[in-house]
């Protein structure tokens, strides 16, 4: 009688089990959905602050170019580098409120002291599907930012 008593108590153990395991698992995909969406919008940035930075380091002043030729470093110009940064940007889409990060804005584009190489900074607010589940913190979106740096250097 004892053998019967015990098998009554143990039932439904396995139900709490897999109700149990079932909310860890969807806490594990929340997770790496949330993870998912926000490394692969940290790869879009850096490529695009990657290109941006390749854009504004191709805006080379003309004129010292053609006085003292191709020797060692091409001098650039900042505001053609802003220029051309923000031209390759545009046209990359990236200003487009339709991408999965909101707020996107070009922090700065600037040129090293040598004025031979182009750094471009840009952000965003990348969106998470289960923000509220993980942290109330990021339910406006994560912040996400990249800097790129640039240098076009003249081979002989």
């Amino acid at each position: 009688m004892t053998a019967r008593r015990a098998g009554r108590r143990d039932a439904g153990q396995t139900t709490v089990l897999v109700i149990g395991y079932a909310m860890v698992a969807m806490l594990l995909v929340t997770v790496v959905v949330n993870l998912s969406r926000v490394f692969l919008a940290q790869r879009s940035l850096d490529a695009a602050a990657d290109a941006a930075a390749v854009a504004g380091a191709q805006a080379v002043r003309v004129s010292p170019y053609y006085r003292q030729g191709a020797v060692g470093q091409l001098p650039l110009a900042e505001s053609l580098a802003r220029q051309e940064a923000y031209r390759h940007l545009s046209a990359a889409g990236m200003f487009d409120p339709a991408r999965s990060c909101d707020d996107f804005a070009v922090e700065g584009v600037s040129l090293a002291a040598t004025d031979d190489a182009v750094d471009v900074t840009v952000s965003c607010r990348v969106r998470v599907p289960f923000a509220n589940v993980v942290a109330r913190a990021y339910t406006g979106g994560v912040p996400v930012t990249s800097t790129a740096h640039a240098r076009m250097a003249v081979r002989p």
